[in-house]
């Protein structure tokens, strides 16, 4: 049958209508996500972003503390130039409890005309007490200086300490020259050296590319039993030999004073050969207040400071692996450590590096 007029025209759209509707009913495949060329450009370009912000915060909290230890360091200077002659006795603990009535003290129109008429006349404070004598002073700090000691007071001790701990925190931040600065200064004030500023003074100069001045400070303390000072000749004689092929240098040389080294702390050869594995377990590092010489602590101290020479001087951290191979695995035990929460961190480096190595 034919369809005429109207229905003729009609025919063709409405049946392709009904195909479309037909064809909708039907589950329709789901397109996968593609990795075009600007997704990819996009999202390398967030993570750089964020390593960025993640480094710029971690440099602003070490500027931080650098301004932190300095303000710290000021107080303690302006307190020992006006130190009390005859320290306060300590103050009774407080009342608890009501106050009993021989304390209570009259306010207002219960106070006695005498009391008003001395307040009137600036004998008693406000309320009644009498204004406290100012406290005799001294220059503590200049007086200490000129006779030699103020690495044995306590409070001029601990004026040094802050000023040592200023020192590290420049360099850590960025300012070594502002930390060398510091550091000898410590040094000229503490002529004895006992909080070991010159440790700290050698790794700097050895991070700054000044040999010269490194090598002549450790031999100036040669006499010491020093496993900062022996691995800092380490890199030297390394750097001599290795880089700048020195006359005098050898690699016999830079083995026998890895060898001295290795004998008074051997734990810490082993964080230089293994630092990317130890960096991924040991934490609360800065929690180490002078760490016994010879122990882990020691150890991790030195590998989170100064881990950064090893690394960036060409085959430093190799040749000492290699040397490693050739000696006795040290052994660590709860003698090497003050708080057994470090060994663990050790144990823990160390084995996860057999594992990758095997």
């Amino acid at each position: 049958m034919q369809l005429r007029g109207c229905a003729a025209r009609h025919q063709q759209p409405f049946n392709q209508v009904l195909n479309r509707r037909s064809s909708m009913g039907g589950k329709q495949k789901k397109k996968g996500a593609r990795t075009t060329g600007k997704a990819q450009a996009f999202a390398q370009s967030s993570i750089e972003c964020m390593e960025t912000s993640k480094g710029r915060k971690q440099q602003n909290r070490r500027r931080m503390r650098v301004v932190q230890l300095q303000r710290s360091l000021d107080r303690k200077l302006k307190g020992l130039r006006a130190f009390p002659k005859h320290p306060p006795p300590p103050k009774p603990p407080a009342r608890k409890g009501p106050t009993p009535p021989e304390e209570w003290k009259l306010k207002g129109a219960a106070r006695p005309a005498a009391l008003v008429a001395r307040i009137a006349a600036g004998e008693l404070d406000e309320c009644g007490n009498e204004f406290p004598k100012p406290i005799e002073t001294f220059d503590l700090y200049e007086q200490t200086l000129k006779e030699g000691r103020l690495a044995e007071r306590e409070e001029t001790k601990e004026y040094l300490s802050v000023m040592k701990q200023l020192a590290a925190a420049c360099c850590n931040a960025g300012m070594p020259d502002r930390g060398i600065k510091n550091y000898e200064l410590c040094m000229s004030l503490d002529t004895k050296d006992s909080l070991g500023s010159h440790e700290g003074l050698a790794c700097v100069l050895v991070d700054e590319g000044r040999g010269a001045e490194a090598r002549a400070l450790i031999d100036k303390h040669g006499s010491e039993e020093s496993a900062v000072l022996a691995y800092c000749r380490v890199i030297i004689e390394y750097v001599s030999w290795e880089v700048l092929e020195e006359e005098g240098s050898s690699e016999e040389v830079v083995q026998e004073a890895f060898r001295k080294a290795f004998r008074l702390n051997p734990f810490m050869a082993v964080v230089i050969a293994c630092h990317e594995t130890f960096f991924q377990v040991i934490e609360y590092v800065e929690e180490i207040k002078s760490p016994k010489p010879g122990s882990i602590e020691e150890a991790f101290v030195y590998g989170s400071q100064n881990i950064g020479v090893w690394v960036d001087t060409v085959g430093a951290f190799e040749w000492i692996a290699k040397e490693l191979d050739e000696l006795p695995e040290p052994v660590a035990t709860k003698e090497h450590v003050a708080d057994e929460m470090y060994l663990g961190m050790y144990e823990t480096a160390v084995e996860m590096h057999k594992e990758q190595l095997a």
